[in-house]
């Protein structure tokens, strides 16, 4: 007599992973204030070295790497820079962070979620 084995196999979808502020986010404004600010701090900066990638609350791009909070909290950080930024993702998708240097400056930068 020879035993036989049965097995049913059942495949579930994958829920979607993500988080409410994944996308791409592109800088439109960086301004500077304070002691020490260079006169070019302010303006709107170069779109490839700041344009935000976020996937599953990890940020990257740009040289910059970083982690986002279900509350929408930012931290990022560039290594190659030596600097962090904190700051927060709003409901509309605005994410807006500041830096602050050693000699005194604030730097505000602001990035916009690219819809579609």
């Amino acid at each position: 007599m020879t035993a036989g084995c049965s097995y049913q196999l059942v495949w579930q979808e994958a829920p979607a992973s993500g988080t409410a502020f994944d996308g791409d986010y592109v800088g439109v404004s960086r301004e500077g204030s304070g002691v020490g600010c260079p006169p070019n701090a302010n303006g709107v900066p170069s779109a490839a070295s700041v344009t935000m990638f976020i996937r599953n609350s990890v940020v990257m791009g740009g040289g910059w790497q970083g982690t986002v909070s279900p509350q929408g909290l930012v931290t990022l950080r560039n290594d190659t820079l030596g600097i962090q930024i904190n700051g927060q993702i709003d409901g509309q998708g605005s994410m807006r962070g500041e830096r602050r240097s050693t000699t005194g400056s604030v730097f505000t930068y602001v990035w916009r979620k690219r819809s579609g």
